[in-house]
């Protein structure tokens, strides 16, 4: 893979997707990509606006919004007493951007937006008594 457009090293990289496996991570980011973004009032949301998408306690919020803030992928700034949050994407966010843009170069076949995961049908197994799977206990 051509590595010229990436900014961040191996050891980076794994410690910005450390950082983002995590499931509240997510929505945070979903919330600030979805719900504020579509408001247009402001770039960002405050803590209040997160909370009600992201149903967490305020302080497991704090705990996660400083965790994404310290590894730079999100920046805030203060409106009165109110803390705004904001994707920060000129930073390590972009450079994982372009990094699985990369990925998807090289890899066309890679699931996109445009070209989501194709899940195989699983078959379901629901035990009736005509079915030789099923096992049956009969105690004498």
């Amino acid at each position: 893979m051509n590595t010229a457009h990436m900014d961040l090293d191996h050891e980076e990289l794994a410690r910005v997707l450390a950082v983002l496996a995590h499931p509240v991570r997510l929505r945070i980011l979903e919330t600030l990509l979805s719900n504020c973004r579509q408001a247009l009032q402001k770039e960002g949301c405050c803590v209040s606006e997160i909370n009600r998408q992201v149903a967490v306690t305020q302080p497991v919020l704090s705990k996660h919004l400083k965790v994404l803030r310290e590894a730079g992928i999100l920046r805030f700034r203060r409106e009165g007493n109110r803390m705004v949050h904001s994707m920060e994407t000129s930073g390590v966010l972009g450079s994982l951007v372009a990094y699985l843009q990369g990925l998807e170069t090289c890899c066309p076949t890679l699931p996109t937006p445009s070209r989501p995961v194709e899940r195989p049908q699983t078959p379901t197994f629901r035990p009736t008594d005509t079915d030789p799977r099923s096992i049956s206990i009969i105690l004498l």
